[in-house]
């Protein structure tokens, strides 16, 4: 009995110190914080004022890119903001030529990427939204859809290999120096744009449990032209569905279905924008790993293909919770949305980038 009494005193500072090590760290944590959930709780709406500054910033864009006449839901695509940027460097009378025959050997099959991926959304809309209901039809062709879309997009970053491997070293280093300022000018905006919410207006100025309401599934702002298919995405929009008379019972089905696609899809575009600022970077390098690049256009492609099933997903799972008579009403709504669509405008693949220099 007194062995052991010793050795507890023995051991008591031992104790005292490894709950030392335990404790004040974990209390410094707390702190650094702001104690515990209010601390992710400020960094949650930091991360959502960022990204309400960058899709108001995108949305001012656009509508001075319409009121500049260009057409609605029609922001120049990848191709022409690359044709824009090579019009920034010095070409060589060779380097232009090289450009015109790239763009002349790879024309025909981005028009039939296009075209088919147009073709395709058109009679999934009829599918699903139609006066005849035809959901396996409808998910054999959201298949076909998301691999047309896949292989596009692995094309066209093809495509952009073989267009920056014209450049030299240093006219890649001037693209290189031109996304570098274009980045700190988005930047300095996104700083003022969340400068100019936070008086309150913004999500700074929300408080813990304000929930905003949950966007309808399919819902892509902003989205469309660019992907060779007309403006407003694949699903629905608040506006579409206000006067549907959708039930409260089918508008928690809808929150419901979000919820449950939502990760997927976010993880998804994640992967995508890594991947796709992964090729941007190789592209403007003074050295260009062309097997990388390769590499890395068929992930880019697979992931767009996975993008594009999920997008599929969730507007075969809305329309299953609307009435055929919602439906229709909703497939005219869209239709009138799209006006500025026409039926014979170019898909995106039909759009030829502006090769030019300056003299």
């Amino acid at each position: 009995m007194t062995m052991l009494v010793t050795w507890i005193f023995r051991l008591r500072p031992v104790v005292v110190f490894a709950l030392v090590l335990v404790l004040v760290p974990a209390t410094a944590e707390a702190q650094r914080g702001g104690g515990g959930s209010k601390g992710s709780f400020d960094r949650s709406m930091r991360r959502q004022d960022r990204r309400d500054a960058k899709r108001d910033i995108r949305r001012d864009m656009k509508s001075q890119h319409e009121r500049g006449g260009g057409g609605r839901g029609d922001m120049p695509g990848r191709g022409a903001v690359i044709g824009r940027a090579l019009g920034l460097l010095t070409l060589t009378p060779e380097q232009r030529n090289s450009l015109r025959q790239i763009r002349e050997r790879s024309d025909e099959r981005m028009r039939q990427h296009g075209r088919r991926v147009l073709d395709l959304r058109r009679q999934i809309e009829s599918d699903l939204f139609g006066p005849e209901y035809r959901p396996d039809d409808a998910r054999g062709r959201g298949r076909e859809l998301a691999a047309t879309v896949g292989a596009r997009t692995s094309d066209r970053t093809l495509l952009e290999l073989t267009v920056f491997e014209t450049l030299t070293p240093s006219q890649r280093a001037e693209l290189r120096a031109a996304r570098e300022a274009q980045k700190a000018r988005m930047r300095e905006a996104v700083r003022e744009r969340m400068d100019r919410r936070g008086d309150g207006q913004g999500s700074a100025g929300r408080t813990p449990g304000t929930v905003e309401p949950d966007p309808v599934p399919g819902e892509r702002p902003g989205s469309g032209g660019e992907r060779g298919g007309p403006p407003g995405g694949a699903g629905g929009t608040p506006e579409l569905l206000a006067g549907l008379n959708v039930t409260s019972e089918q508008l928690a089905r809808m929150r419901q279905l979000r919820r449950q696609h939502a990760p997927a899809a976010r993880q998804a575009a994640m992967r995508y924008r890594d991947l796709q600022a992964r090729i941007d970077d190789l592209l403007v390098a003074d050295a260009i790993d062309s097997a990388l690049v390769r590499t890395l256009a068929s992930e880019l492609g697979a992931a767009d293909t996975e993008r594009e099933l999920l997008r599929f997903e969730s507007e075969a799972g809305m329309r299953d919770i609307l009435t055929p008579e919602q439906a229709a009403a909703f497939r005219d709504r869209r239709r009138r949305q799209w006006h500025g669509w026409r039926d014979d405008s170019p898909a995106a693949g039909d759009r030829k980038p502006q090769l030019h220099s300056r003299p």
